[in-house]
């Protein structure tokens, strides 16, 4: 049986690529974010980082990372056991990408996709969850528009998995070139992975039902539908040009190294001056 894990910032396109690849995965099932076994890493590595104390419980790294991993793989059995034995599970959590390393630790028969998407419409995409939030009267910081913490949380989320000493192991996936042109994408992660992906089986999408998915607040209306590009670029819609140029500085090593570049078109909202006043006075 095969083991995929995806992981990304949230916002990044998890959601999208594990429904693709679940499908075109003859036999695999559709799953809710895997929560269990991202739990399970976060411990695990957790455990490795406060060594010390974790001494006392366990005479070597060795002999740690063996309970990790037959509790990983105890976990993997229980679903495949629950599923009938499929031939693959692809299991996604944004928060795959801050253990990348551990992951491919206790999961050496994993493949790993780590979903890349423009910090800008990441941010652009959190705001529009501070818009649904707003109208369900619910405080959040995507409410405020706090650019800063939205890209400390996208740059956090990468950094284990890009700089990490895995990184030879872990295959990008791009939501843009995944949404666009889902096949030639699909082509792609199966040479990488070695996956026998089935193009045909993405013709007409099984979606997790939506009881399974995220709070109403976090879900798009793109979710069940056939993947589409309309939202890329949707940040120009979103973000007035002070924020986009705040997010192209503060993730700039991301946007170079993936090959997203400035925006030049001028197209950015402006912010209203009743709105910059306000923010000048605090």
């Amino acid at each position: 049986m095969r083991i995929i894990l995806i992981g990304g910032a949230q916002r990044s396109g998890t959601t999208i690529v594990q429904t693709l690849v679940a499908n075109a995965l003859d036999g695999s099932p559709v799953l809710p974010e895997s929560h269990l076994l991202c739990d399970i890493v976060h411990a695990y590595k957790r455990a490795k980082t406060e060594w010390q104390k974790t001494s006392k419980f366990y005479h070597s790294k060795e002999d740690l990372t063996g309970f990790f991993r037959a509790a990983s793989e105890a976990h993997l059995s229980d679903i495949a056991r629950r599923y009938e034995n499929p031939k693959g599970l692809v299991l996604k959590d944004p928060n795959f990408a801050h253990v990348a390393t551990e992951v491919l630790e206790l999961i050496r028969r994993a493949a790993f996709i780590l979903c890349i998407r423009d910090p800008r419409d990441i941010t652009a995409s959190f705001l529009k969850i501070g818009q649904r939030q707003a109208k369900q009267q619910q405080a959040t910081r995507y409410i405020k528009r706090n650019i800063r913490f939205i890209c400390s949380k996208i740059n956090s989320a990468y950094e284990p998995a890009i700089d990490g000493p895995s990184t030879r192991e872990v295959v990008f996936a791009k939501y843009e070139e995944m949404v666009t042109n889902p096949r030639d994408a699909l082509v792609k992660l199966a040479t990488k992975t070695g996956l026998p992906l089935d193009l045909a089986r993405t013709e007409n999408l099984r979606w997790l039902e939506p009881e399974f998915r995220h709070q109403d607040a976090w879900i798009t209306e793109l979710e069940g539908r056939p993947p589409t590009g309309e939202s890329i670029g949707s940040f120009q819609e979103i973000l007035y040009a002070e924020e986009i140029a705040q997010v192209e500085r503060a993730c700039s090593e991301l946007m170079t190294r993936f090959d997203y570049r400035q925006d030049t078109t001028g197209k950015a909202k402006k912010r209203p001056i009743l709105d910059r006043l306000r923010r000048i006075a605090k």
